[in-house]
């Protein structure tokens, strides 16, 4: 993850996410994987993908209420 995290800092956002690609297969499910990866995709424009992420999430932990502002 803090690869995927340098790489966002650095503005490589498609190696971030090919880090955060191969962590899922890895980890597949792991809300510390997914969370950037919802983030990464909204970022890039791609807020269905995102949403359905985050809507997994918030069923899986809805108690987080940082998933339910992310959301809106």
């Amino acid at each position: 993850m803090k690869l995927a995290e340098f790489y966002m800092k650095t503005g490589e956002k498609q190696k971030s996410m090919d880090t955060l690609l191969i962590a899922e297969k890895i980890s597949p499910g792991n809300s510390a994987i997914l969370f950037p990866k919802a983030t990464l995709l909204s970022e890039l424009g791609k807020n269905e993908e995102a949403d359905k992420i985050l809507e997994g999430l918030l069923k899986q932990f809805p108690e987080q209420l940082e998933l339910m502002l992310t959301r809106s």
